[in-house]
């Protein structure tokens, strides 16, 4: 991994992170899985759990690897890295908010996950939301942008997500944009919205994303950056870039629990 990223991580989250909020039971630790990930922190990961009174549960789905790719590489930068310490970091600032659970679904950075495994995770947990966080990878393009089911999709003889999700999808990205464009103002540039149907994998299948399809609980994708745009490699590189990305996201995230909580 590039040692300035591994620097900047370092600084972003030393000091305050700590263990993702699991389920009551303690965890089976798999074989390897006592592997420590780049921060020198042991993996962490929660226990499908179903939802409890009163609270909220975040599913963090740090992309790649996956049956679609390894994840984009540019700038001597890796998605797969990025994306899996911006969810570590992430899951660290949340965890302890009163009413929320946090889970992250994979105890290892390189281990394969398909789409749709992805999407189980999140429906055996009872997740409120998914956040899916990506790199992506185009030119002449910078800044973050959120992507959500507007349509259904097939894969594999199935067809989804159902009206319900879509309309919750749509729900968390206008929510998850407020609270990352209020943070990232002046500091980041704002791609916006977008539906599953603007990308190539989402197209392919009809409309929708092959985690999309398979879920069954509101499900977004967050596209944190251009990983292949010298200036967004440069601030996601940099300690304040990495802290100001994890802190929109947060925000994002927020702003999506206090939605749900203001419905009758």
């Amino acid at each position: 991994m590039n040692r300035r990223w591994m620097l900047g991580v370092g600084l972003a989250v030393v000091g305050w992170l700590v263990t993702v909020a699991v389920a009551s039971t303690p965890r089976t630790k798999a074989p390897g899985a006592a592997q420590e990930n780049t921060l020198g922190q042991r993996d962490r990961v929660g226990e499908d759990k179903p939802r409890g009174p009163g609270r909220f549960v975040l599913v963090i789905d740090p992309g790649h690897p996956s049956e679609v790719s390894a994840g984009a590489e540019a700038n001597g930068l890796r998605e797969v890295d990025i994306n899996w310490e911006v969810g570590q970091a992430l899951a660290a600032h949340l965890t302890g908010r009163p009413g929320l659970t946090v889970l992250v679904n994979r105890q290892a950075k390189m281990k394969m996950m398909t789409n749709r495994e992805r999407a189980e995770f999140a429906n055996r947990a009872g997740a409120h939301l998914t956040l899916r966080l990506h790199c992506d990878y185009a030119a002449g393009k910078s800044g973050f942008v959120i992507y959500y089911p507007d349509t259904q999709g097939t894969n594999a003889g199935k067809t989804g997500p159902s009206d319900a999700v879509i309309a919750g999808s749509r729900q968390a990205a206008l929510a998850v944009h407020r609270g990352m464009a209020r943070r990232l103002a002046n500091v980041f540039p704002d791609g916006g919205i977008k539906t599953d149907r603007s990308t190539a994998v989402g197209a392919k299948n009809g409309g929708a994303l092959i985690g999309s399809i398979w879920s069954e609980v509101p499900t977004i994708t967050v596209e944190m950056l251009y990983i292949n745009n010298p200036k967004d490699a440069e601030f996601i590189r940099s300690a304040a870039g990495q802290q100001a990305m994890v802190e929109a996201l947060a925000a994002g995230v927020i702003e999506y629990l206090k939605a749900c909580q203001d419905k009758p």
